[in-house]
């Protein structure tokens, strides 16, 4: 792998985990007529309520902010999605999940669970654990070095290499990332 990469092997032997993830929530879709992108940004704003405006979901899950704009339209048009200003604030919308998207929530937690089993399986809650906190460990101190706010990825190499040079999340990081550990 060539300098200047940012990739932390993750689990050599995985499927395909994002794959896997869509195959394990397309369910959850199908029953409530979502779209993936709107099912992404409603269990978002539902598992992160500190991050609840549409820069922030665009920042944090590295989607297209088209994609995440017109989920969110789409999502208070349904009136799962709430949206309000705060603070005299009249450029930034504040989101939160509706309780009409209760039953949603339910049931994309209890697929996000089955994932995370599947993904997990044979490893203990310390091993996880060690390698969770080793990750973010490494990259709070280069946030503190750096004064730049940074989001670890997990990816395995092959799933990386497939996608350089067809998404540009996967280009930035060849250009941009730094080898860690």
């Amino acid at each position: 792998m060539k300098e200047g990469v940012f990739v932390i092997n993750y689990f050599a032997h995985c499927v395909d985990v994002e794959e896997l993830y869509e195959n394990m929530v397309s369910p959850v879709c199908e029953k409530y007529e979502l779209t993936y992108m709107e099912f992404t940004v409603l269990m978002f704003l539902a598992n992160n309520p500190q991050y609840d405006t549409a820069t922030q979901i665009v920042r944090y899950r590295h989607l297209a902010k088209s994609h995440v704009s017109v989920s969110i339209r789409s999502l208070q048009e349904r009136g799962l999605v709430l949206g309000e200003h705060r603070e005299g604030n009249h450029r930034t919308i504040h989101l939160s999940v509706a309780d009409k998207a209760r039953d949603i929530i339910a049931d994309g937690r209890v697929a996000q669970g089955k994932f995370c089993e599947i993904v997990f399986a044979g490893f203990s809650k310390e091993e996880i654990e060690q390698v969770e906190n080793k990750i973010f460990d490494l990259a709070f101190e280069l946030e503190l070095e750096s004064g730049i706010v940074i989001n670890p990825v997990l990816e395995n190499e092959e799933h990386y290499k497939y996608w350089l040079g067809a998404l540009p999340f996967f280009d930035n990081v060849e250009k941009e990332g730094i080898v860690i550990g």
